[in-house]
Order: C-alpha cells, then sequence, then structure tokens
C-alpha cells in the first residue's frame, strides 16, 4: 500500500502516520463537547425531576392567579392541574369569563385520561383523594368596582372550599401576574393611566383586600408579583419622579396613540411600581404569621402579550415578537419562574426576585430583590431605595381611595 500522497506541484510526500496523541484527542473533545452541552443545556433548562420537585411544594395549598386565560398565568394553571401532586385550589381570575372557562375546561380535558386512570389506581401513591379544583372569577383590573366584587367572591369560593373541610378560610398563594403593555382602547378607565391601573394599582386593591385571607394561612401566605424585565433595565430611578403628576393622570397615556415613548414608560414604569410594591409588602408585613412577599419576571417568553399591546409598532413586528424563536422561552417555561416564586419558600426567601439565570432564557433562580434586581447591577439600580417605595405606597392609597389593610 501507497502511504505517500500527491502535494499541489505532483510531487508525491510521505503521510505523517497518526500518532497516538491524534487517537485520544478527538474522541476527549467530542466528550468535552458533550459535557459542555449538557452544563448550558442544564443551566438553560428545569429538568422534569426539578419541575417535578418544586410542584410537589404546592401540594394542599389554595392559589390566587389573576390574568389566568392566557400566557404565563394560563401556562402556571396549567402546570399545577397536570401535577399529580399540586394544590387543592386554583382561582382563575380573567377579565373575559367566555376565555377563563374555555381555558378551565381545555385544561380538565387535556389532564382528563391522567386522572381517570389515578381515580381507578386507588393504590398508586401519587394520585390524591381530592383533585385540584378550577374555578373561574371575573376580574377587571381597569375597575376598582370590579376588583372590590372579585375579592367578595374568592372569599366566598375560600369561606365554602374551608368550610366544606372544616378548615379556616385562608389563601396560601397571591400571584399578581395580570398585565398589559398599551392596554385595549375599550377598557373602562378610573382616576389613573391604564396600564398603571391595570398592572399595579388594581393588584395594590386586591392584595389590601386578600391580606386577611393571606395571613390566616397555616402555611404562611404569600404574594408573587409579576413584573419584567422591562422594570429594571431601561428607567429604574425615574418613578418617584413623575408619579405625582405622570402616571396617575389618565390623560397622560392614550392607547391609542402611536408614540412608543409613552406605551414603554407606562409599561416600565408599571413593572418598576411591582418591585417596589414587593419591598414595601414585605418590609410592612413580613414575619407577621411567616408572610412573606417577592417578586419574579419570565424573561422573554413567547406570549400574546405584544399582540394585544405595543400598538405603535406594526402587525408584523409585534407577530414577530410573540413568535420569534431566538434567545426565547415558551410560555410554559417562562411561568417556572412565577411558580418557584410561589412555591419554593425555603430557596426564596421574603423580598426576593426570581428571573431566568440568562435573564431572557434559562431555568429559574433567584436574580437579586425587589430594591436592586440584578445583582450585578446594584450600584445602577439600589438608587430608588426607601424614597420610592414609601411615595408609591402612599400615592398607591390616594389612587384606590382608601388606606391599604392593616394588621392587627
Amino acid at each position: 500500500m501507497n502511504s505517500s500522497i500527491p502535494n499541489e506541484n505532483g510531487r508525491r510526500r510521505r503521510r505523517r502516520p497518526t500518532s497516538g496523541s491524534d487517537v485520544i484527542a478527538f474522541p476527549a473533545m467530542v466528550a468535552l463537547s458533550f459535557v459542555f452541552s449538557y452544563i448550558v443545556f442544564a443551566l438553560i433548562v428545569m429538568d422534569s425531576k426539578a419541575r417535578d420537585k418544586l410542584l410537589d411544594l404546592s401540594a394542599g395549598k389554595k392559589i390566587l392567579i389573576t390574568g389566568a386565560s392566557a400566557g404565563i398565568g394560563l401556562a402556571a394553571v396549567d402546570n399545577l392541574y397536570g401535577h399529580h401532586n399540586g394544590p387543592d385550589l386554583v382561582i382563575m381570575g380573567c377579565r373575559s369569563m367566555d376565555k377563563c372557562e374555555k381555558a378551565r375546561m381545555d385544561i380538565i380535558t387535556k389532564y382528563s385520561k391522567d386522572k381517570a386512570k389515578c381515580n381507578r389506581n386507588s393504590e398508586e401513591k401519587v394520585c390524591r383523594a381530592f383533585p385540584t379544583e378550577l374555578v373561574c372569577l371575573e376580574l377587571d383590573l381597569a375597575r376598582n368596582q370590579s376588583v372590590r366584587k372579585f375579592a367578595k367572591e374568592v372569599n366566598g369560593v375560600l369561606k365554602r372550599w374551608n368550610g366544606e373541610r372544616k378548615k379556616k378560610t385562608s389563601l396560601d398563594i397571591l400571584i399578581n401576574n395580570a398585565g398589559v403593555a398599551g392596554p385595549p382602547t375599550e377598557s373602562v378607565r378610573e382616576a389613573a393611566e391604564l396600564t398603571m391601573q391595570i398592572n399595579h394599582y388594581g393588584h395594590f386593591l386586591l392584595t389590601s383586600l386578600m391580606m386577611p385571607s393571606l395571613l390566616a394561612s397555616e402555611k404562611g401566605g404569600r404574594v408573587v408579583n409579576v413584573s419584567s424585565l422591562a422594570g429594571y433595565l431601561w428607567m429604574p430611578q425615574f418613578l418617584y419622579k413623575i408619579l405625582p403628576s405622570g402616571l396617575s393622570n389618565p390623560n397622560n397615556y392614550d392607547p391609542a396613540d402611536p408614540q412608543y415613548e409613552k406605551v414603554l414608560c407606562a409599561y416600565e414604569q408599571s413593572k418598576r411600581a411591582n418591585l417596589l410594591f414587593t419591598n414595601a409588602l414585605q418590609e410592612r408585613f413580613g414575619g407577621i404569621h411567616n408572610f412573606t412577599a417577592v417578586a419574579s419576571h419570565p424573561g422573554y417568553s413567547r406570549t400574546s402579550l405584544p399582540l394585544t399591546g405595543f400598538r405603535f409598532a406594526s402587525e408584523n413586528f409585534r407577530k414577530f415578537f410573540a413568535y420569534n424563536p431566538v434567545m426565547s422561552m415558551s410560555s410554559d417555561a417562562g411561568s417556572l419562574t412565577t411558580l418557584k416564586a410561589a412555591l419554593d419558600l425555603g430557596k426564596v426567601s421574603g423580598g426576593k426576585f426570581v428571573g431566568p439565570i440568562f435573564g431572557a432564557i434559562g431555568r429559574p433562580v433567584v436574580v437579586g430583590t425587589s430594591l436592586n434586581p440584578f445583582l450585578a447591577f446594584d450600584k445602577v439600580t439600589a438608587g430608588d431605595g426607601k424614597q420610592s417605595v414609601d411615595i408609591l405606597w402612599d400615592h398607591s392609597e390616594q389612587v384606590i381611595g382608601e388606606k391599604f389593610f392593616r394588621a392587627k
């Protein structure tokens, strides 16, 4: 066998024999590539075992989720209901009852075979005597009257549910998830800018009305305020400067106005308000009957938010932003940040902020606190401090027209 090969001049040269180091190097490189890929994958994705372990923490709890008919809220309900050892009760607060009931029935139908199999196999350890109950209630955060009516209906459901089981009327977790970015123009206005009303003031009022039930929780009530990357990446120190004359003014921003600065400013400030509200809740109620308040953000999750908002943008841009698969996560993956904040009481203590490990994507981790949302930028975001927290609290009480609940 001829071991020489022709070179570019037509002359033949001898083939270099393969060394032992070459034989070892290639498999080593392949192995290292697999190890590297596994590490990256592990950082990006929460595996099924970790997901089950997280959802196990929901067992026996009563949970209220706003904005539960779409996006992150719907995905959270789906995860909770579909888990074999999930919560006892999930109340879905939705603006549209038709959408809420459809979402509820879709989830029940999706898991009906698993539930039936579980019921037939009663000796199986993962099966529970009482499967998760899903309840739909109407909630329009744009109208304070609707918020108050919703709170009464929630307490009615809790009283009925707990009464049947001879337990205290209590709520374990409130997830303030509903949000808009350029709200629908047909929304009824309160005496406040509409984005702030839906994203913050409405939840501020709802939380106040639900505090007695949260403080009655034997497991320790928890509030989760779902914020956004926008809450601290753009203008983290601007809130307290514009509150008195800006976002509280219903005429300051028109949802149909194509000026993107107004749309984004309103959205960003409402999401920052979610973080400051979290800090204020934890400062005022943290430790009372083991109550805690935390915040989360879903990174870049593919939801319908850009389709229903962002009216300054073209339809093609909104579709791209909603469905773009590059450096984004599904709403199912995005909901895990909310669920970690809500359920993992051991690793997510009061005042913490949970988000994807890589900012826009990744498994859920604690990324900071409600005042210092992203630990790498503490010096940048720490400027809000107590001044903004206290101003926002007092201002929010003025907007809703009543004092926030006070513990006895």
